[in-house]
């Protein structure tokens, strides 16, 4: 007879009853969960208040043109916000069922669904653009996806746990096959265009045809559908009977492999993305200039240049360094500008004389 490890109980007791019974959920709160959820909003906020300080929403924080390391993390990282919220939305949703019949969960999850998308397009949306022009109705964003994911999830319900997790697995992992299927948004778009844009395809829609007020679907509905179904199939493992060591030990699994499918995916550059990257030839002061900033660097040349085996002290032009460099950030003479490392220090006969040196790039 062979002995069943902790992680393959914590299998078993989430398929228990799969045919359609769920068993009974916690009715105490879950740490771990609050605290995920605590972090998501802390990086929230970060997002948030970068687009509101860092020139508003018009400075694009992934612009490898533009954006300096630092800048581009607190835009990255907040990629897990949305994806989380959703999803223990969907986890919250299944323990609920401590307390609620499947009937009474249905009816809240349509009650609190209704209510999420009424928000995002009052409050959310004044509280965005500070504005109540009436050419622009709503911007439909999480709060709207969330809303309309409860919705449906308050039809899912009734199906059999694993045919609810499939189908948000399915959602999730197949949904870029549908990102060849583009329409033209417009004022005369047909209502199956429209419908698209609501569903999968980021776009603007114009209610009641032209003369009618716009609405921007920024959260198209079909992967969020499917990442509140798989975190609603993902509460079983919090069932009681489960062993915790085995459930930390299958979420640290879990958790290792969605971020290894993650940079594969990234890294193949294959499927997945909707806006797939590209290599960029960016001049290396460009590229130090943003990490170590213009004074660095100009600061580094003063050493080199006062060194006494350079031809000793000759103070660095600070002027001249931040217009090099700013020219370079410029896109002005690039070709001339993209040195490697190598030169970027170069001592060189500046004069002819032999007595005054400075590195080659920042030469006039």
């Amino acid at each position: 007879m062979v002995a069943s490890s902790p992680t393959d109980d914590v299998a078993r007791v989430a398929l228990e009853d799969a045919s359609g019974g769920f068993a009974p959920a916690t009715k105490r709160r879950l740490e771990a969960i609050d605290l995920v959820r605590g972090v998501v909003m802390v990086v929230m906020v970060l997002d948030h208040m970068r687009a509101f300080v860092d020139n508003g929403f018009g400075n694009d924080p992934t612009n490898l043109e533009t954006t300096t390391p630092a800048l581009f993390m607190t835009r990255w990282v907040t990629h897990f916000c949305a994806p989380v919220f959703v999803f223990l939305a969907g986890t919250a949703a299944y323990l609920q069922l401590a307390r609620k019949s499947r009937r009474e969960l249905s009816r809240f999850l349509v009650t609190r669904g209704l209510w999420l998308i009424l928000l995002e397009i009052t409050l959310v949306r004044l509280g965005a653009f500070w504005s109540f022009d009436p050419a622009l109705f709503a911007v439909l964003q999480v709060i709207w996806a969330l809303g309309v994911s409860m919705i449906v999830l308050a039809a899912l319900i009734h199906l059999p746990l694993v045919a609810v997790g499939a189908l948000g697995i399915a959602m999730i992992a197949l949904h870029n096959l549908l990102d060849p299927i583009q329409v033209r948004p417009g004022p005369d778009l047909s209502y199956d265009g429209e419908l698209w844009l609501i569903l999968h395809q980021r776009g603007p829609i114009w209610l009641f045809g032209p003369e009618g007020p716009m609405t921007f679907v920024l959260y198209p509905l079909i992967p969020w559908i499917g990442v509140m179904a798989a975190g609603f199939a993902f509460g079983r493992i919090y069932a009681p009977g489960v062993d915790p060591v085995a459930r930390r030990r299958l979420l640290v699994r879990l958790g290792l492999g969605a971020l290894l499918a993650f940079v594969v995916l990234r890294v193949s550059n294959l499927y997945g993305d909707p806006s797939p990257w590209t290599e960029v030839r960016v001049p290396v002061r460009v590229v130090v200039q943003r990490v170590i900033g213009v004074r660095a660097v100009a600061a580094g040349a003063g050493v080199l240049e006062d060194h006494p085996a350079l031809g000793g002290e000759h103070p660095i032009d600070g002027a001249r360094v931040d217009r090099r460099l700013q020219r370079a950030h410029e896109g002005v003479h690039v070709e001339e500008e993209a040195v490697d490392t190598a030169r970027l220090f170069e001592v060189v006969d500046a004069d002819g004389g032999g007595e005054r040196h400075r590195p080659a790039v920042l030469a006039a």
